[in-house]
């Protein structure tokens, strides 16, 4: 018994010891009124380590706080609050505003307190659908190539006709002139079908060399041993001399 007296007691000191914090959320033109804020929004420290919830007039409390630094922040879904740096120490506490990107040695702006937290913004997680444009008509790559094929249809027809066809004629009889491109439509079949066969210089070589594989080796000639053994006549006559 007398020992649980004790830790009661020692709490009791513990928690007189301990700075308490109060605040409260402001309105102002990001927020009109503290009802707009979502269902769930709450105060808390070191992420998690102390929470307070609000109240209807957006006030939140926390009645001990221990000696250090802390990092104190509004979870809200629909809108972004500045994040406090508290430095307690004892009953004495100390906010300043930190921000993203700096050290945490590094104090920003100080602030009173009790705390007054105005919203900076609110957060949007959907992107608004564009409208129709008819803008977003003509910026359309495959309308731009139909309506230029559509155009030179339309042109080629008359500026061929405009072209003098005296002068075209004496351009081409003119030796020293380069040739004009034929505007006749290429045969794509048929350079196709030259291009995939064989020329004919190809096709008899290759007849050549099959015939030449398939016929059988000719035979050696073979030598008499008869013609060794007998002797000629002209040897005969020289011995019987």
């Amino acid at each position: 018994m007398v020992i649980l007296l004790l830790v009661q007691l020692a709490l009791f000191c513990s928690v007189a010891l301990c700075a308490g914090l109060k605040g409260r959320i402001a309105t102002n033109v990001v927020m009109q009124d503290v009802a707009d804020l979502p269902v769930g929004t709450k105060v808390v420290i070191n992420h998690g380590e102390y929470t307070s919830y609000l109240t209807e007039s957006g006030d939140f409390n926390f009645p001990a706080v221990r000696d250090g630094s802390h990092l104190l922040q509004v979870l809200c879904l629909q809108y972004n609050f500045p994040k406090i740096r508290l430095d307690v120490n004892g009953k004495i506490v100390r906010a300043s505003i930190t921000e993203t990107g700096k050290g945490w040695e590094v104090h920003g702006k100080f602030v009173d307190i009790p705390l007054v937290l105005e919203p900076l913004g609110s957060f949007n997680f959907f992107r608004q659908r564009e409208g129709f444009s008819i803008m977003s008509i003509f910026a359309n790559p495959m309308l731009l190539m139909s309506g230029g094929t559509m155009l030179l249809f339309f042109l080629l027809p008359k500026i061929q006709a405009s072209v003098d066809r005296e002068a075209v004629e004496e351009y081409k009889n003119n030796p020293d002139a380069p040739k004009l491109p034929s505007m006749e439509m290429p045969n794509i079949s048929k350079n196709l079908a030259d291009f995939f066969s064989p020329s004919d210089s190809k096709s008899k070589e290759i007849a050549q060399e099959t015939e030449d594989s398939q016929m059988p080796p000719s035979p050696k000639p073979i030598k008499s041993s008869a013609s060794k053994s007998t002797p000629s006549k002209s040897s005969k006559k020289k011995n019987k001399d």
